[in-house]
């Protein structure tokens, strides 16, 4: 499996330069993803941890066993959304019961989805909470089997915010699907004085996070084009299949 993902790997980044991407490129992208998601459903403690890490910088209290939000607040309807993709998982069969909660994490994730990424809600910046909620999306597309649409959420992640996505939610993954290369290189030096940089590591952090966006965005116009161009063409989608076995995640 790990020379498979190797492969998918390396065959995805050659093509990144590229204008057009095929669909060998788009299926490497697909896999690479399916396989992070299936390792972090496969995993519950990195979940838990990353929903620590979540819960921290939406300043989520823990009191008494459960929290507290206003009801049908942006924030409540994040944290219970990925409550009841957890609630999913102890579902042991893919049964009436879990696609009913798979739905009921859907709709409440695409609550803070839809907040406008500028500003704030509570403590935490829109656009952290936004990138998080397309990221249990996509999760919630996992589960589903639907390899396209989950693709396509953590591509929206991605380019909501990519610096949380490659710092916090999936590092590993950023390093493996997206090339960048410094546009400092060796002028570093001849930076660090301009007045109109508050720092050089900003200015690199900045510079990272649009290249990722550029890089997501071609991403994810191929591959809704592909989706409208294939429509209804079952052998075509074939293509786009990570695998025919169907896991049980616990």
């Amino acid at each position: 499996m790990a020379s498979f993902l190797s492969s998918a790997s390396s065959s995805f980044s050659a093509t990144t330069n590229f204008q057009r991407l095929d669909l060998n490129s788009l299926r490497a992208l697909i896999i690479l993803v399916d396989d992070f998601m299936s390792q972090l459903l496969m995993h519950p403690e990195q979940r838990k941890s990353l929903k620590l890490r979540c819960a921290s910088k939406l300043n989520i209290r823990k009191k008494q066993e459960f929290f507290e939000f206003a009801d049908h607040s942006v924030i409540s309807n994040l944290y219970w959304g990925i409550e009841k993709i957890e609630a999913a998982l102890k579902i042991t069969k893919f049964c009436e019961s879990r696609i009913i909660c798979l739905q009921k994490a859907e709709e409440m994730l695409q609550i803070p989805a839809l907040l406008d990424e500028h500003g704030k809600t509570g403590a935490a910046s829109n656009q952290y909470i936004v990138a998080c909620a397309y990221f249990y999306l996509s999760l919630v597309w996992k589960l589903r089997s639907e390899e396209l649409q989950m693709t396509s959420h953590f591509l929206q992640a991605m380019l909501v915010s990519p610096r949380d996505i490659r710092k916090e939610f999936a590092p590993s993954l950023w390093k493996q699907i997206f090339v960048y290369q410094s546009p400092v290189g060796e002028n570093m030096c001849d930076l660090q004085g301009s007045p109109n940089l508050e720092s050089l590591d900003e200015y690199c952090e900045n510079a990272i996070d649009e290249t990722a966006r550029q890089q997501a965005r071609r991403y994810k116009d191929w591959l809704m084009y592909y989706q409208v161009v294939f429509y209804g063409e079952g052998a075509s989608w074939q293509l786009f299949t990570c695998s025919e076995e169907v896991h049980e995640y616990r």
